[in-house]
């Protein structure tokens, strides 16, 4: 039997697990030597740093982090030391696009903004860039694309939305939005992505969201643009120096969130999924125990009233209902101005998060809204119900 040491935020594994070993619960970031000294297979998220600082010395033999990010993973390291390594690559994508939807139109309806009128830049094109992507141009925006490495590869990659340089997405986009993995190689390094020179090609008003990595942006001039208004509303989901973010960003922010835009419960169970599979794979066990979710059933969520509404307006109205984004920034900013231990509240934080579903969770009826709301429905991923059809 395998001792499996889990961070205490990967959900169900138990009834998976069962029949391959014991597994022991933690805290993220309370993961260290002593915890995995014995253990076989350790499983984390992006809370537990994965290196030599760790596993030096110990017994683990099979890694997994229940998350589409690994630069918290030393990779190199583990291959190296011939610990198999397997990570969810995916799974937080709809929770992190319902988030980025969320954000945007939030802020669309209080500037009074249509997205009809707007170019939306999608800066990386991957699991969350593509679903976001899809979703705003289906909702009416003309979205363009940059991913120098997609590009590269298969320069066809954006199937007929436009691709160009970063460069000319700042200066186009009226809302830009990081999807990037946090790299360093030396062509195509991600590190300090967005910087000064970016920041002055950008549109003043321009609305930034990033919920990539933390370190995607310079964030010292960041700052300096928004305390000189040189750019529009910053959302800001990951911080560089997470769990002890800068103050300064959190209360200047519109809306900023602990790192939590892929905690929708759905995108846990599916890591912890992957997860279970894996550890049962590498335990040679073809059967053991069943994986426990939540059944398929749908929540049903009235539609907002339309009338005297813009879209933006009605849509922000709809997707409150299923996720209040503006809620979670209250929290943080609310403890960043009154706890002197910011990193004991971020933590905090992630570990109480209440329970959140992806939108395709809720279904709404729409056969008496206008066809034009009817489309946003759709578009935003919200289950929808016509002539008593559910899609």
């Amino acid at each position: 039997m395998l001792k499996i040491v889990a961070d205490q935020d990967i959900p169900a594994l138990e009834s998976a697990l069962d029949y391959v070993g014991r597994v022991v619960r933690l805290p993220g970031s309370e993961i260290g030597r002593t915890a995995v000294r014995d253990a076989d297979v350790l499983l984390v998220r992006s809370v537990t740093r994965v290196d030599a600082n760790l596993l030096d010395g110990a017994d683990v033999r099979f890694v997994g982090t229940a998350t589409s990010g690994i630069d918290h993973v030393d990779v190199d390291y583990l291959g190296a030391r011939g610990i198999r390594f397997v990570s969810a690559p995916g799974c937080n994508a709809p929770s992190v696009a319902d988030y980025v939807v969320a954000a945007a139109f939030s802020i669309l309806a209080r500037l009074e903004w249509a997205l009809q009128q707007l170019t939306v830049g999608v800066v990386g094109y991957g699991n969350v860039g593509s679903r976001l992507a899809l979703r705003l141009s289906r909702a009416g925006a003309t979205v363009i694309v940059n991913d120098p490495p997609l590009e590269s590869a298969a320069p066809e990659f954006a199937g007929g939305l436009e691709v160009v340089s970063l460069d000319e997405l700042l200066e186009r986009a009226d809302l830009i939005s990081l999807h990037v993995p946090l790299t360093r190689d030396v062509r195509f390094s991600t590190e300090r992505l967005i910087g000064g020179a970016e920041f002055d090609r950008m549109q003043g008003h321009a609305i930034l969201i990033n919920t990539s990595r933390g370190a995607v942006i310079d964030e010292t001039p960041l700052i300096t643009a928004m305390l000189s208004n040189r750019i529009g509303p910053v959302v800001l989901d990951v911080f560089e120096n997470e769990p002890v973010p800068d103050r300064l960003l959190i209360d200047r922010a519109e809306v900023s969130t602990p790192h939590i835009a892929g905690y929708a419960l759905d995108s846990k169970l599916e890591g912890a999924k992957v997860m279970a599979g894996a550890v049962q794979e590498f335990a040679g066990i073809e059967t053991a125990g069943s994986y426990s979710q939540p059944g398929e059933a749908r929540t049903v969520i009235v539609a907002p009233a339309y009338v005297g509404k813009s879209n933006e307006a009605w849509t922000n109205e709809l997707i409150k209902r299923m996720y209040d984004i503006r809620g979670d920034d209250r929290n943080l900013k609310a403890a960043a101005a009154r706890e002197a231990d910011l990193s004991k509240a971020f933590r905090r934080l992630r570990r109480d998060y209440p329970e959140r579903r992806v939108y395709n969770h809720y279904e709404v009826d729409i056969t008496h809204l206008p066809e034009s709301l009817q489309n946003i429905a759709r578009a935003i991923g919200v289950a929808v119900r016509h002539e008593g059809a559910a899609t």
